[in-house]
């Protein structure tokens, strides 16, 4: 047993982290495992909230996508910012991290786990498992069975042994999961045959890409002429054979039901991967079982036993139905054969596949024969990470790999892969090297036998109205729908809402979020097929989350299935589809034509860039900081200043293509000791995007930007230092709007508060007996209660009016370190635009100080500031805007004992109830029960709004006991 951060440290000694859950097929595993432990409440799991309250992050770097809240649950009571899972139920706690629990840690296998392609899922009887296959593929069911053949499989249930074996398993598998990229499995059946036998479920299966599941052009508006389609027999000319058509208005029928077939020929021998089934229009009629046959000349035909010879068909008139083979067939004729069917013996379908040396693997490289010189292939995704050998641009060396080549030209995606047609070239003596889309390209000069081109166009975005980032176009709407309007009308567009698939693409959408004004925005991010599994509408994986703080949550109990951005900040939030919001959507490149001119940036002069109401300059020659602002003034502009998270996303992405760092025009004034940041064009500072243990002044007091991996994060650097640079001038025919004027400053403080007439702020220092002092975060929930929150100091006025009011006294102020997000932050949101560090400090000592106090010495003349375990307790200084009245908190229990509630010196009485509290054992919550029972009491139960103000004067106290006197 540990407390939280003990744990985690043992799981990471052993090569691991503390477990992580994205998905429910996990969940199911490691509830099963935990449900065997039988002592204590709940067991550690890697979740926390520690930087951010509310920002729920797994500690391995997970994906924060799937969620398995107990109810009422997280709470954050008393401060609870680890997660841990409850042993009788498997659902999640947040809990105090401080208790001693039970742990899982989790990490990747020593060695890979042999793979010939197919995946094997066991799930204990009743439970549930989800199989999953990743983007651009399906899967395709090998075999299944329901009962026992192991006992080495789902041991630890009563009636691990013997075996069993339920009946009909596969066919019911097939039919929920066959040719969808996930589906859900629940181990149970209703007719038990040996319900004294545990069971377990076994599934295996694999994940067929869908490079060769085209529709080969049986449905209705497809290819293959009417007169390819043949049949047994017909009902009548209504239900002849190509009447069986997918999607017709009709079906074909047959005459008699025995030994009945339909037949397609697909003109020339393809391969074969799958069949699409659906029933007939109009009528209760549809085959639910069928057998398959195929024939090279159509005279002599093989029957389908690959998968059992008995194939699950439709259970409705019009559902499509994809049935996909577990072993692909080379066929120029298919045949289907009705065996069970409901009604009478109709059909519609579709022949699924390709053309057998269409799909090409990473590795291929071209090969034409005499008859032509053009070639059609279908590269699969991910070739750029594959090895891969490419010479030339434009015109490829025969040798180079296709895929890659095709990736180099810019006429298919990485990400997704897709077609391409290869024409061949005469060979030449020199073929030029170089990088584009992320693949680098030799040089080759010598003997070659052939060359190729791709006679298809480079990818681009369809119109100066869809944005351009990385391999995808992207489209913003001013117009407020619900999710799925909005989904509807992305998809009209041959788009679907964003999908986000990193922190780089997440910076570069925010820097649009201005144009939303004011209205949040939908993304493809829902939970609508499995309650708390979020999965993004365009099938994209998800492997990148950005929750608010306290999302998702699916508040009160709505039904928040769909998922929005925060316009002022970026965060993600669930909440009810129907609501209305601004939307974006997003979609692969495409070969669109050349636009017939080239678009100018409006307002800015040639060369430079164009964002929002100003127009940059990115200077690469390196220069000090004074030299870098001397050059901006001769182009009649200034160094960058950054006013907003919108500007500050645009350079986050713009310099994640750069290396080193970037002067920005900020700078640190100041003797030593206390330094203001200013901006060198005068404007007032708004926002701050330091980087870790950044502000500190160390190293100089100029500040530059970061660039790659995570560009965008401010660093103090020397002035001498020579840095590459970013002007800015307004774009001189763009207004930015208009800032709303700046309030008066409201008049006096409330009792026992205090400031300077023209400051905006009142302050107050709490100064308590050892005993009553705070560390940082109970000193923040002090401020808050009163309506305020832990100081921020903006300028040398401030700090020196603070050190004088607070002379001789060491206490809180509201910075703290964010070691996730990086720097430092003032817990009311302010930027931080002044800071005060004694000599080498901040030194974070051992890693644990990320909380800040300031001191003063004894006249009051100076301060200084110091870097603190959070944990240390200190005094306070609150501050609340002036005009705001603060609120007086409720009145702490009375310190004299209650004698008349029990002898136990820990007693207090409140009206006719006695309390009893207990803040120096840490227990679970049986211990908990079992303590108050020897007291002869009970945990307490809050009955009405009083009572739950009195409990709360005891926050942070972890045993409560009641009594009825």
């Amino acid at each position: 047993m540990r407390n939280w951060a003990d744990a985690r440290h043992d799981c990471v000694n052993q090569g691991g982290d503390l477990v992580s859950i994205t998905e429910p097929f996990e969940q199911a595993f490691i509830q099963s495992q935990v449900h065997q432990i039988s002592m204590g409440v709940s067991i550690w799991m890697g979740g926390h909230d520690s930087f951010t309250e509310g920002g729920w992050e797994w500690t391995d770097g997970s994906p924060f996508r799937y969620i398995n809240w107990n109810a009422g649950n997280p709470d954050d009571y008393a401060g609870e910012d680890c997660l841990s899972m409850l042993i009788n139920s498997g659902f999640w706690n947040d809990d105090n991290c401080d208790y001693q629990r039970g742990y899982i840690c989790k990490r990747r296998g020593n060695t890979p786990v042999p793979h010939d392609g197919f995946e094997t899922a066991y799930i204990c009887e009743d439970s549930s498992a989800v199989l999953h296959c990743e983007f651009n593929s399906s899967i395709n069911i090998q075999s299944a069975f329901f009962g026992r053949k192991s006992d080495k499989i789902c041991p630890h249930q009563e009636g691990a042994t013997g075996t069993c074996t339920v009946d009909g398993i596969l066919p019911v598998i097939r039919k929920n999961c066959e040719g969808q990229r996930f589906c859900f499995l629940y181990a149970h059946v209703e007719k038990d045959p040996c319900p004294n036998t545990s069971k377990y479920m076994e599934v295996v299966y694999s994940c067929e890409p869908h490079v060769c599941l085209e529709s080969l052009g049986a449905a209705q508006g497809g290819t293959i002429p009417d007169s390819s389609f043949s049949a047994s027999s017909s009902t009548d000319s209504g239900h002849g054979p190509s009447n069986g058509r997918l999607d017709s208005s009709s079906c074909w029928m047959p005459s008699s039901a025995g030994n009945s077939w339909i037949q397609v020929n697909l003109g020339f021998a393809k391969k074969v991967t799958g069949v699409v089934m659906q029933g007939c229009k109009g009528a209760d009629h549809w085959v639910y079982k069928f057998k398959l046959q195929h024939s090279i000349d159509g005279s002599t035909w093989t029957d389908y036993t690959a998968d059992g010879g008995v194939l699950p068909g439709t259970m409705d008139r019009d559902t499509h139905e994809i049935y996909i083979l577990g072993t692909p067939v080379s066929a120029q004729y298919v045949r289907i054969i009705p065996q069970d069917f409901n009604g009478q013996a109709g059909l519609r379908l579709d022949i699924l596949g390709c053309s057998p040396n269409y799909a090409v693997s990473c590795g291929t490289k071209p090969y034409f024969d005499f008859s032509s010189d053009r070639k059609i292939v279908h590269c699969p995704a991910g070739c750029a990470s594959k090895p891969y050998t490419v010479y030339g641009s434009i015109v490829y060396e025969g040798n180079s790999h296709i895929c890659a080549a095709a990736i180099h030209a810019g006429v298919i995606l990485n990400e997704i892969g897709g077609d391409c047609t290869l024409l061949k070239e005469p060979a030449q003596n020199f073929y030029a090297g170089s990088k584009r889309n992320g693949i680098t390209s030799k040089q080759y000069e010598g003997y070659s036998s052939v060359s190729y081109q791709f006679a298809d166009g480079e990818l681009r975005c369809s119109g100066h109205d869809w944005y351009e980032f990385g391999e995808f176009c992207y489209k913003p709407s001013v117009e407020k729908r619900t999710w799925h309007s909005a989904l509807h009308e992305c998809r009209s567009m041959g788009a679907d809402l964003v999908s986000i698939q990193s922190m780089t693409e997440q910076s570069w959408l925010e820097s649009y979020l201005y144009l939303a004004e004011t209205s949040d925005v939908w993304i493809g991010l829902n939970d609508l097929d499995f309650q708390g599994l979020f999965s993004w509408s365009d099938n994209q994986w998800v492997t990148f989350t950005y929750w608010a703080p306290g999302e998702p949550n699916n508040h009160l109990g709505f039904k928040e299935d769909c998922v929005e951005m925060f316009y002022h900040n970026g965060r993600w939030n669930d909440v009810p589809c129907t609501e209305l919001n601004t939307y974006i959507c997003k979609k692969p490149k495409a070969h669109y034509p050349v636009p017939s001119a080239i678009p100018t940036v409006y307002g800015c002069t040639q060369g430079w860039d164009a964002y929002g109401y100003s127009c940059y300059w990115m200077e690469e020659t390196p220069r000090a900081w004074s030299d870098a602002k001397a050059f901006c003034e001769q182009q009649n502009s200034k160094l960058l200043h950054i006013g907003d998270i919108y500007e500050q996303s645009h350079f986050t992405v713009k310099l994640a293509g750069y290396t080193g760092l970037w002067w920005i025009g900020l700078r640190a004034h100041g003797e030593s000791g206390g330094v203001d940041y200013i901006w060198d064009n005068g404007a007032p500072l708004t926002f701050t995007h330091w980087d870790r243990n950044q502000p500190d002044s160390h190293a100089g007091t100029c500040v530059g930007m970061t660039t790659s991996p995570t560009g965008g994060f401010w660093d103090d650097k020397s002035c001498t230092d020579a840095y590459p640079f970013v002007c800015e001038v307004p774009r001189p025919d763009i207004t930015p709007p208009t800032p709303a004027p700046t309030p008066p400053i409201s008049q006096g403080c409330a009792d026992g508060w205090t400031a300077e007439s023209h400051f905006r702020n009142c302050y107050k220092l709490f100064t308590v007996d050892f005993s009553k002092k705070k560390s940082w975060p109970s000193a923040r929930e002090d401020c808050i209660s009163r309506g305020a929150d832990l100081v921020s100091i903006h300028n040398m006025e401030e700090e020196n009016f603070l050190s004088m009011y607070t002379k001789g006294k060491t206490k809180w102020i509201g910075l703290k370190h964010d070691p996730i997000n990086g720097g430092y932050h003032w817990s009311d949101g302010t930027p931080v635009s002044h800071t005060n560090w004694g000599g080498g400090e901040p030194n974070n000592h051992e890693g644990r100080e990320d909380c800040v106090q300031m001191e003063s010495n004894s006249a009051g003349t100076s301060s200084w500031w110091n870097d603190m375990n959070c944990d240390a307790h200190e005094d306070w200084i609150c501050m609340i805007t002036k005009g705001k009245t603060p609120i007086i908190p409720p009145v702490p229990p009375p310190p004299i004992p209650a004698p008349d509630c029990g002898t136990n010196p820990g007693w207090r009485k409140n009206g006719d109830i006695c309390y009893y509290y207990n803040d120096t054992d840490i227990v679970d919550f049986h211990t908990a029960i079992l303590r108050c029972y020897a007291e002869k009491a009970q945990l307490v139960s809050i009955l009405n709004k009083d009572e739950q103000a009195y409990v709360n004067t005891m926050v942070g106290i972890t045993l409560r006991c009641t009594l009825e006197s």
